[in-house]
This record gives C-alpha cells, sequence and structure tokens, in this order.
C-alpha cells in the first residue's frame, strides 16, 4: 500500500498461497482477495488479507485447475472461489473454511457477487466456444443459467474480468480474436445483448 505521496506503508509476501498474484480484488467487508497462479503447472491459491497487510487466511497447497481461478467476497466476509474445467464454485467461511461446494457444467473462471450476496459465474462452455453465465444463491442452490451468453456468432474465447451493475446485470467480455465484444445478461439470467 502507498501513501498519497507514494510512499510505501505497507507489503505483504505470502510464498504459503502458492504462485504469482494474478488479481486482487476489494470485498465489501473491507478486505483484500488475492488470486494466485502457480508459474510452473496447473495450480490456484487464494489469500485474504485486512487492509493493513495482515493475512486472514491462505489456501495453501492450491487447487489443480487447467483454467486461471477467480474469487469474490460477500458483505458478510465469505469468499467465493471458482476453478477448473468442469468448474467448481466453493463458499469459504470469513476464516477460509469450506462451507459448501458446487460442480458446474461449464468451464467456470470468473465470479462476482452481486448486491443481492449471490455468486455469479462466468466462463465457457464445456465444447465449442462462447460466453456462459451461471447465478447461485448464498447456499448453493441453482438459480438460473445462460449457455449462450454472447449469442449466435460472437463467440467469445479470451474472457477479460466480468462485472455486475448495481442491479446484479452481468457483462462479460472478451475477445473473438479479431475483434473485442461484450455481452450483456439479465439479473433473471436472460441475454439482454
Amino acid at each position: 500500500k502507498f501513501s498519497p505521496q507514494g510512499t510505501t506503508m505497507w507489503d505483504y509476501f505470502d510464498a504459503s498461497a502458492g504462485g504469482a498474484p494474478i488479481n486482487f480484488k476489494f470485498t465489501p467487508d473491507n478486505n483484500i482477495i488475492i488470486i494466485h497462479r502457480t508459474i510452473t503447472g496447473n495450480i490456484n491459491g487464494y489469500s485474504k488479507i485486512d487492509l493493513n497487510g495482515n493475512n486472514i487466511w491462505s489456501l495453501s497447497g492450491g487447487i489443480n485447475s487447467i483454467s486461471i481461478g477467480d474469487a469474490a467476497g460477500d458483505a458478510f466476509g465469505n469468499t467465493y472461489v471458482i476453478n477448473g474445467a468442469p468448474s467448481i464454485l466453493k463458499k469459504l467461511s470469513p476464516s477460509g473454511i469450506e462451507i459448501w461446494s458446487q460442480t458446474n457444467t461449464i468451464n467456470g473462471n470468473k465470479v462476482e457477487i452481486g448486491t443481492d450476496n449471490n455468486p455469479v459465474i462466468g466462463g465457457y462452455p464445456t465444447v465449442n466456444y462462447g460466453a456462459v453465465v451461471m447465478k447461485y444463491d448464498s447456499s448453493g442452490n441453482f438459480l438460473w443459467q445462460n449457455l449462450d451468453a454472447d449469442g449466435s456468432g460472437l463467440a467469445l474465447l479470451a474472457l477479460a474480468p466480468m462485472k455486475l451493475d448495481a442491479n446484479n446485470n452481468a457483462y462479460l467480455a472478451g475477445s473473438t480474436m479479431s475483434q473485442m465484444g461484450i455481452c450483456k445478461v439479465n439479473s433473471n439470467g436472460t441475454s439482454a445483448w
């Protein structure tokens, strides 16, 4: 963390989490989730730290996954992590203990938490190309899925981070390998555009 003047206030290093940091996200409970990936091999790792750089928890040993994983936090301090092909969505307690796990029929690699504190995952279909978006409730119950979120002909490939708006609509961007595209999925799972 840097001060407004650019002075280092603290730094955080965690060799037990496994790998290099890929992304980090601020959580509604005022902490930071860090997504890690091993330099060699197919292992994802996750850490949660507070805003002063103190470790809250780390998933050591990592999670085997062909795809880079993702994580997001809810307002209650829980963390949702997504990995693999087919993907596995896990809900972790504020102390990093697994509460539940759901295997999906997609290749999920994006997760965000809506204002309703429910996880939305994004990724690829298990066959062919394109974008898929699914939603669960906070108890792990499947709510809906959109298996062709990017519509006919768009076929997004290299997906960028997924974002949710204040109404819990999902936006997923990616590349067609010649153009950039973005799709919107309504909060009820129907395609918007």
